[in-house]
Order: structure tokens, then sequence, then C-alpha cells
């Protein structure tokens, strides 16, 4: 295991209760569920689009193309049609899970994920399936900080399609990212939850690409308001501990994918997003089975010296 991993390790092992999981489509992989390119694909069967090859279609198009499908279900004054189409390929409640999700669920209470797709759930009810435990479930656009009082939470960052309410086209995009979009109209209800997780919370990215440029701009504006925040607080109050020097998450990301961006781990880390790099997804499941084992022992240790 590389020696940042370990270092890492031996940092959250103390205090493991403020660890957040955020989860991209990375760890749903291999669970048979529908991704970008798959939904779009979906969308252009029901109605081609002159000049829209899908499978040419660069990531950061993604909500430009499926804005399209919406534009012309719309014109045609059938949008549930074009919500049904999503629905019918992400209406996967009883879909299987990965032994990520399970390793993920067994380090951490509390998952945030922008997928649609509710195979957590299923990984949850199998790995509860002796107890009586059951989460708290929220989705986009009714956020709140509540749930992560609660014993176990999912929150679907990015809405749930069996309410129609989605982030999906560049239009839901702008809404809920206002301080990226400058969209005066649009709702900070999002920002405003990832603003609260990043300061309160240690936030740890898996399977999430950071290719959605809205979530990695969305960060930085976070960080620079805590910044501007602590800059005059340090002006104009003796002693004042500046908030971001307690702040520090961490994101696992492919060696290969920071390679063919080399500018998103200096992005990352200005936002206090620390990188940790990985060959295979074996090498971050270790890692969360490392730090279970760490804080174990950690508690022991705390449990002994107590006596």
């Amino acid at each position: 295991m590389a020696p940042e991993f370990e270092t890492v390790i031996e940092r959250l092992s103390k205090g493991r209760e403020d660890l957040i999981v955020f989860a991209g489509g990375g760890v749903a992989t291999g669970t048979g569920v529908a991704d970008w390119k798959e939904l779009l694909r979906s969308l252009d069967e029901k109605v081609q689009i002159n000049h829209i090859d899908i499978d040419r279609v660069e990531e950061n198009q993604y909500p430009d193309i499926a804005q399209k499908f919406f534009d012309h279900f719309s014109q045609q004054g059938q949008e549930n049609c074009y919500y049904n189409i999503l629905e019918d390929k992400l209406n996967t409640i009883d879909s299987p899970h990965t032994t990520m999700q399970t390793e993920i669920l067994k380090t951490t209470n509390h998952v945030i994920t922008t997928n649609f797709e509710r195979s957590f759930e299923t990984a949850f009810k199998y790995h509860h399936e002796n107890d009586l435990a059951c989460p708290c479930i929220q989705y986009l656009p009714s956020l709140s900080q509540a749930v992560l009082f609660h014993g176990f939470s999912f929150t679907y960052l990015h809405g749930s399609i069996h309410a129609r309410a989605i982030i999906f086209k560049r239009a839901d995009y702008d809404s809920y990212y206002p301080s990226v979009s400058s969209n005066s109209n649009g709702s900070d209800v999002l920002e405003q939850f990832l603003r609260h997780v990043y300061t309160a919370h240690i936030l740890v990215f898996v399977g999430f690409s950071f290719r959605d440029t809205y979530v990695v701009r969305s960060l930085e504006n976070i960080h620079a308001r805590l910044r501007l925040n602590d800059e005059r607080n340090l002006q104009f109050h003796h002693g004042y501990r500046p908030l971001l020097d307690n702040i520090q998450h961490y994101a696992f990301l492919k060696r290969s994918d920071i390679t063919n961006s080399a500018q998103l781990k200096e992005r990352l880390a200005l936002a206090k997003v620390q990188v940790l790099e990985y060959e295979q997804h074996k090498d971050w499941v270790l890692w969360f089975k490392r730090l279970r084992e760490r804080t174990r022992k950690a508690s022991l240790l705390a449990d002994a010296l107590d006596i």
C-alpha cells in the first residue's frame, strides 16, 4: 500500500465518525445499471436528432446533449416521455450491488452520491439483513443537514428520477449550481448542503472522476468564500482560528486519469482535496479495510487508557 495511503489512514482513524463517502458512478461499475451514455442512447433511440453520434460525445457535452433531447420532447408537448425513458432505465431499486459498495458501508454511515440508481440501498439491505437498521434517504430538492445526525443516511445529491427532479440536462445544472452558472433564479439548496459537509465533515470521494465541472467549480467557490471569511476574521478578531486550517478532504483517482488531466490534481489540492492515486479498484477497497482495522485498534487503545 502506498505510503500516503497509510498516512491518511493514521490521520482518519482518530475521527472516523466525521467521514462521509462521496460516491460517483465508478462504485456502481459491474451492477449493470445504465450510465450516462446508455441513458443518452435510450433517448436517441426514441427520437434521433441529426448530427448526434452518442458514441463520439465527450463527457463534458453530456448535459448539452440531454438538453437537446429534452427540448425536442418539450416542443412536442411530450416532456413526460423524456422522464419515462430515463425512469425505465433507472428503475433499479432491486439492482445488484458491488463489493466496493459493501466495503464503503462497512466503513461509514453516510453516503452522498451523484448517481441516480439505488444499488447502495440494496447493498445496505444485504449488509444489515440481520438487524433492524433503516437508513434515512433524501433527494434533491429536499436536502437537509439533519440526516447526518441519523444513524445511517443516503443523499442523492442530483435527485431522483421517481420525483422527476434530477440534474441531467444543462438547465438542471445551471439551476442547482447558481454559484457556477451565475443563475440568479437558481436554487442554492444543493450548494448550501455541499458547503455544510465541506466545512463540517471529512469527504472521501470514491468512483468520482471530477469530470463534472459543476461539482469541481462549486467546491472551488466554497473554498474561496471560506478563505475570504477567514481573511476578514483574522484581520478583525485576535486569536481567530481559520476554518480552512481544519478542513481536509480526500479523493481516490486512478493514476491514468491524473495523467490525462495534469491540472486536476493541482485544482483539487487548492480546494483542500488531497488526491490518492491508485492503479486498480482493489487498492482503495483495501484502504477502507485498513482504515476499519486501524480505527478498531485506536478505539481499543483508548478504552484501555480509560480503565
